[in-house]
């Protein structure tokens, strides 16, 4: 057998219903040159069954079995031993479409100056099962409009920009990286932060790529370490070591229920905003959490030379309100505010 280009690395936990499938949508790649390196994390159902037909069948399938210890550690254990120049994430309860590893080694190769490509992706989901989608649906139509750069870049801190099962990337950067954090956090978003920390950055190719199955069960849903706070906490954090280092001052622009559990997380890290945001005139003149409460023209009136605005708002449209009335204020993003809800 050659050296294969592309290492599949998927974790695998009691997933027999959907692990076929997957499987399927592997071998069906118009791109050949892979290997599958599959982490069975301690799986109690015919998962290890389905694997070993799978790895008699074709000598690019690799199958490692340890006991349950969690994705995080499972995904190290797979890089550990994955031979590929390229690491392609896939989960066993997604689907590939058939020219998804030779879109993105494509543009990996002609975009050398992007560290990890991603990829749009089709949102399925069971109606029987998941009766109201309408949350999920909002978001992988917000994270399927962030496709450059420039685009992730803007939005890195509203939620994880890049979806985990259509990460491609070199597999000595991700060694370089020390792998997947075991923090209980959500560990993609967590690499993503940690890339452009260092100053690497992210893209996608313009196209579908994976086909995202949504369940009950799915980790994200259930799990603590996907949790709204995990995602908050890794914000601050990163926010710590960005934006906000040297404690610079700043504003929280929304005093609802999202921007004041933002603050009570800041404070914990030991920031404190010189003030609140609100369009809400029953809000004007009040404290919260130590925190007087401006309207939109005090605003304007008090905020300091170099001060950053962090627009933490979860309303359906109210990011793009607040960023055309930032914009005709003179004030630029990133530089001058950047969204974290």
């Amino acid at each position: 057998m050659s050296e294969p280009v592309v290492s599949i690395l998927m974790p695998v936990w009691n997933a027999a219903d959907t692990l076929e499938e997957s499987l399927a949508s592997i071998f069906g790649q118009t791109f050949t040159a892979w290997e599958l390196v599959c982490v069975d994390d301690g799986s109690t159902d015919c998962t290890p069954e389905i694997l070993e037909r799978w790895r008699r069948r074709d000598r690019r399938v690799r199958v490692l079995r340890r006991r349950r210890r969690g994705i995080s550690a499972a995904l190290n254990a797979g890089l550990a031993v994955c031979r590929g120049e390229w690491i392609a994430r896939m989960d066993a309860d997604d689907r590939m479409l058939p020219d998804r590893l030779e879109a993105q080694l494509e543009f990996a190769q002609t975009h050398p100056e992007i560290a990890l490509t991603g990829g749009l992706v089709r949102h399925v989901a069971d109606p029987a099962q998941m009766p109201n989608t309408t949350g999920m649906e909002r978001f992988v139509q917000w994270v399927n409009s962030v496709v450059t750069p420039e685009e992730i870049r803007r939005d890195l801190l509203v939620d994880c920009p890049v979806p985990h099962p259509t990460f491609f990337l070199r597999r000595s950067l991700l060694v370089e990286m020390g792998g997947y954090t075991l923090e209980p956090v959500p560990e993609d978003y967590d690499l993503v932060l940690r890339l452009y920390r260092r100053g690497l950055a992210a893209a996608k190719v313009p196209q579908e790529v994976v086909e995202w199955t949504d369940r009950p069960g799915r980790a994200s849903r259930t799990h603590p370490a996907y949790s709204i706070g995990a995602l908050r906490e890794l914000k601050i954090r990163h926010l710590c070591l960005t934006d906000l280092a040297g404690m610079r001052p700043f504003i929280v622009w929304g005093a609802g229920d999202v921007g004041k559990r933002f603050v009570l997380c800041l404070q914990r890290h030991g920031r404190q905003p010189e003030a609140f945001v609100d369009l809400d005139p029953r809000k004007f003149g009040k404290v919260i959490h130590g925190c007087p409460v401006w309207t939109p023209e005090e605003f304007l009136q008090r905020r300091g030379e170099g001060w950053l605005t962090l627009c933490a708002v979860g309303a359906p449209g109210a990011r793009e309100d607040i960023r055309k009335w930032m914009r005709s204020a003179g004030l630029s993003e990133e530089r001058d505010f950047r969204f974290v809800a």
